[in-house]
């Protein structure tokens, strides 16, 4: 097992963890939607911002799994799953 550097900071356990990255200011975090782990930049620098911000992407991520979205559209295979606003279709 790796062993835990002192910049991650466990939220919620085995669910959401906030980490800096070497050579980075920006806080970044790991969470976990429908048994898979998600990465995202909190997009802050401080500590206490960055941890609201981590559990506001964990929440999004949820409701959005719930209503059956993509997660994450980090690849173009999720975008057409997304609806379309101008057609008002799903």
């Amino acid at each position: 097992m790796p062993v835990k550097i002192a910049t991650t900071h466990v939220l919620l356990e085995n669910e959401l963890i906030v980490y800096r990255r070497e050579r980075s200011s920006i806080w970044q975090c790991r969470f976990k939607v429908g048994g898979f782990w998600q990465r995202a930049s909190t997009k802050e620098r401080k500590l206490n911002l960055a941890k609201v911000k981590a559990k506001e992407l964990m929440i999004t991520a949820e409701i959005r799994k719930r209503d059956n979205l993509p997660v994450i559209t980090r690849r173009f295979r999720d975008v057409p799953n997304l609806p379309c606003s101008v057609c008002k279709t799903s």
